[in-house]
């Protein structure tokens, strides 16, 4: 008997997530938005205007990122954003301009 490969499963962003309930939309498009600095271009397979996430491809590469909370995002070279001082303070954008 000879072994076969599983055939790939091929998933939109919402089915994927409605499959996998703790993966977001959002944090799909993320990863999708930074695909060539992160990696995630090996998951992603376009069919015409259908863009198909490859599930294990897709499991693999978040275990590849190494801790539980690792960022789909690039990484920021400046570090983490700070807030507006202006609205740290409780000025509004409004007040600013005026």
């Amino acid at each position: 008997m000879s072994e076969t490969t599983p055939a790939p499963v091929f998933l939109t962003v919402r089915q994927f997530c409605e499959k996998h309930p703790w993966a977001k939309v959002g944090g799909i498009r993320a990863a999708i938005f930074f695909r060539e600095s992160n990696g995630f271009e090996a998951c992603i397979l376009r069919f015409g205007s259908k863009l198909l996430l490859d599930e294990a491809a897709v499991i693999a590469w978040i275990r590849s990122r190494g801790t539980a909370r690792a960022s789909l995002a690039k990484p920021s070279a400046t570090g983490p954003m700070k807030p507006n001082a202006r609205r740290a303070r409780g000025g509004s954008r409004r007040a600013a301009v005026a």
